[in-house]
């Protein structure tokens, strides 16, 4: 059982059991075994996990199928997808780690930097212990982005350029601030992100700009304020 609103995560496990139900895997999986003889003893879906996740397994054995998979998934997404679903207790737990993103973005994080490894994963440089180096590669990526987001924040609530003192017309753009900062007060919302949002919204600076002056990507600030914004909208009575 989570004690949390279902996530990509979920939508993994209920797609993963509409693929089984419709056979759109056992079917793929047949043409895969005339492919690739290291698939051939696999008839059915269900064979192929009950080997992939049998502790008895040798480790070799399993590398030979996880390649096979990684190596035809990178034309046919539904062998990386089949690779994925091996991978998701694991992925689970990475959800579960105590990190500042909220649940559902941290989720898709985790998914997004999953299906990247399965994709791209150097089965000609890498053919053994498959299934703990593409754990080990998802959980780098989780580390670098973690480590990434927290030197953004420090870099960003050291940022002195901005402030509802700044605003040129007091007539034009304080009861804005004034109303984005009431925002950040009911909605907990970072300081340094309700400053972004009255700089985009209040002030009139482009997010292009405010990422050139604090030396951060823009997608990476654009980010962040529209999740401040949306925040923000949910306690902004309806006009």
């Amino acid at each position: 059982m989570h004690d949390h609103p279902d996530t990509i995560i979920d939508d993994l496990d209920h797609e993963w059991q509409r693929l089984l139900a419709t056979g759109s895997v056992d079917r793929a999986l047949a043409g895969w075994r005339h492919e690739d003889v290291r698939l051939v003893a696999f008839s059915s879906t269900t064979e192929l996990f009950l080997f992939l996740e049998d502790p008895r397994t040798p480790c070799c054995s399993q590398d030979d199928v996880l390649v096979a998979l990684l190596t035809i998934g990178r034309r046919d997404p539904l062998a990386s997808r089949v690779v994925l679903q091996r991978f998701v207790p694991a992925l689970k737990r990475m959800v579960a780690w105590d990190q500042p993103f909220p649940i559902s973005e941290w989720a898709c994080h985790v998914v997004a930097e999953a299906f990247e490894v399965a994709a791209t994963y150097p089965v000609e440089r890498r053919p053994e212990r498959v299934a703990a180096n593409v754990v080990m590669d998802v959980r780098k990526r989780l580390y670098a982005l973690l480590a990434d987001h927290q030197t953004s924040q420090a870099e960003l609530a050291h940022q002195p350029f901005i402030g509802v003192a700044a605003v040129p017309d007091p007539a034009e753009g304080i009861e804005a601030a004034q109303l984005i900062d009431w925002g950040r007060r009911e909605t907990g919302l970072r300081p340094d992100v309700a400053a972004l949002i009255v700089a985009t919204r209040v002030l009139g600076f482009t997010v292009k700009e405010l990422a050139h002056r604090l030396g951060v990507p823009s997608a990476r600030l654009r980010q962040r304020i529209s999740r401040g914004e949306q925040r923000f909208r949910e306690v902004v009575p309806a006009v």
